[in-house]
């Protein structure tokens, strides 16, 4: 979310309306607390999209390392998992 625009709690509080116009239309916008950046307000459309990516790419994955051969002795299994996690960031950048 870089680019967006941060304000606090506070800020938010006093200008809500603005904020989720602008989070419809053109961007969404960091929330802090105390200086930490603790929430985000985004369009549903944005949201929906990030539920949407979140189940298929987790579902997809686990899929995938549950269907990997059993582990015996003479298996890389840092490789096996390295390969998973390269389809899985692979699946995610799409």
């Amino acid at each position: 979310m870089s680019g967006a625009p941060v304000e606090s709690i506070r800020q938010v509080r006093q200008h809500l309306a603005d904020v989720v116009e602008r989070a419809e239309r053109t961007s969404p916008t960091v929330i802090t607390r105390r200086g930490e950046a603790v929430a985000a307000i985004v369009s549903l459309a944005d949201y929906q999209r990030l539920r949407r990516a979140d189940r298929g790419s987790h579902g997809a994955w686990a899929a995938r390392v549950a269907a990997l051969p059993p582990v015996s002795g003479d298996v890389d299994l840092v490789g096996v998992l390295r390969n998973a996690r390269a389809e899985r960031d692979a699946e995610l950048a799409r």
